[in-house]
């Protein structure tokens, strides 16, 4: 995933990625009129290195890969913040919420596969 959500750090990015100055991506509200155009020119130019390359390179700008469940629940990260938490003998992903700081628990399991709630 990744967010230039303004002009500073489309900018930047644009930078990064060796993108061509271009009337079409100047502004946000021209981004969002041509957003097929640009996200098929970021897309490619993504593609030419690992995701590992690019988190390096653009540090500074919001980045992060998407991933798997399984890579979200073992990721340290989401150990350390007590995202992953164990119910009925089974381990879950929590919601990324803190209320009052405390994470928010809930203690009802998910539906067995197939299950239906009447």
């Amino acid at each position: 995933m990744l967010a230039a959500a303004n002009d500073r750090l489309f900018a930047e990015l644009a930078r990064r990625l060796e993108l061509p100055a271009d009337e079409r991506f100047a502004t946000n509200a021209a981004r969002v009129a041509h957003r097929e155009e640009l996200a098929a020119l970021v897309q490619e130019r993504l593609e030419r290195e690992p995701t590992a390359v690019w988190l390096e390179r653009l540090v500074g700008i919001p980045i992060a890969p998407v991933q798997t469940i399984r890579e979200a629940a073992e990721h340290p990260h989401t150990r350390a913040l007590g995202i992953v938490q164990t119910l009925d003998g089974r381990e879950r992903l929590a919601e990324p919420l803190r209320i009052d700081g405390e994470r928010v628990r809930v203690d009802t399991p998910p539906p067995e596969l197939g299950q239906l709630d009447r």
